[in-house]
């Protein structure tokens, strides 16, 4: 069993990209279809997306059931790493039949890989920021939507089309959001 102290050692804070996906209207599709199709569909998707992820160093942290929250290391991922993700992600979103969204922010974590699950925990608030957008990306009926912080750094790579600011469950104030 790690002690307290082992496991304060294997945490760290720093800036970190964080990317949740969501297939659109998944409820209507698993009330619609057999649900063995659909596993075998919305596995292959999980697949596909894993792949593009795990191409720029990324992680698959949590699987949502109709999505899931990814996380680059804290720190060194550049820029251009994840302008390469989205663009995977981006493609796929049109090569698939199954829509998905895609939401991505930039911000401060704390990262704990002290877990016995083999799995890191992110701890922090922008990690329910991110969450917060993805409802704002559906609202909106995007399929890509980026935080203030991830466009800023993400600018030099998309045409960023502004689409507001929106006031967030939790959060104070109002958050400029853009799509690529």
């Amino acid at each position: 069993m790690m002690t307290i102290a082992a496991a304060q050692q294997t945490a760290k804070s720093g800036m970190c990209w964080l990317l949740v996906a969501d297939i659109c209207q998944f409820t209507k599709m698993s009330q619609s279809m057999p649900q063995d199709e659909l596993a075998q569909m919305v596995g292959k998707w999980v697949l596909a997306c894993k792949q593009g992820i795990e191409k720029t160093q990324g992680h698959i942290n949590k699987y949502l059931g109709d999505g899931y929250l990814a996380y680059w290391p804290i720190d060194i991922t550049k820029p251009e790493a994840i302008a390469s993700t989205i663009n995977s992600l981006r493609a796929l979103q049109a090569a698939t039949p199954m829509q998905f969204r895609i939401v991505l922010h930039y911000g401060q974590v704390r990262l704990d890989g002290s877990l016995q699950q083999g799995e890191d925990n992110l701890i922090g608030p922008q990690v329910n920021f991110v969450f917060r957008m993805e409802k704002v990306c559906g609202a909106l009926q995007q399929f890509c939507l980026l935080s203030e912080a991830a466009a800023a750094e993400l600018q030099p790579f998309f045409e960023l089309t502004p689409q507001g600011e929106h006031a967030l469950g939790g959060f104070t104030g109002v958050h400029k959001m853009f799509s690529c």
